[in-house]
């Protein structure tokens, strides 16, 4: 998955793999991110939305899917994923978890 992810210029070889791969929340996420480097934001959005609803107390799916709606300039969905994010129930809270909950609460407190 991760040597897909980082390969340009594969989209038909892309989508034959993709049948062979054991569906993950990671797997997602990497998918997501190669179509976010090839700017197919629709894309992103779908592989990063089935790896939030795979694992619902992982924070990065959700974290990835803030930055696709930053990118696209999507604020109100954006807002709306942060407040998401900032009132997860996550099983272990760790330096990653507390520094993406507090951009969060950074992002929701500027004026956009």
């Amino acid at each position: 998955m991760t040597w897909l992810s980082k390969q340009s210029r594969l989209e038909s070889h892309l989508k034959k793999r993709i049948k062979d791969i054991l569906p993950s929340c990671e797997g997602f996420c990497h998918l997501g991110n190669y179509y976010m480097e090839q700017n197919k934001f629709i894309q992103a959005e779908y592989y990063y939305r089935w790896a939030s609803y795979m694992i619902p107390t992982r924070m990065q799916p959700q974290y990835l899917l803030w930055q696709l709606y930053v990118t696209t300039g999507e604020k109100e969905k954006a807002r709306r994923v942060a407040h998401t994010i900032i009132g997860m129930p996550l099983k272990v809270e760790n330096t990653y978890t507390l520094k993406i909950k507090r951009r969060m609460k950074e992002y929701l407190s500027q004026k956009h």
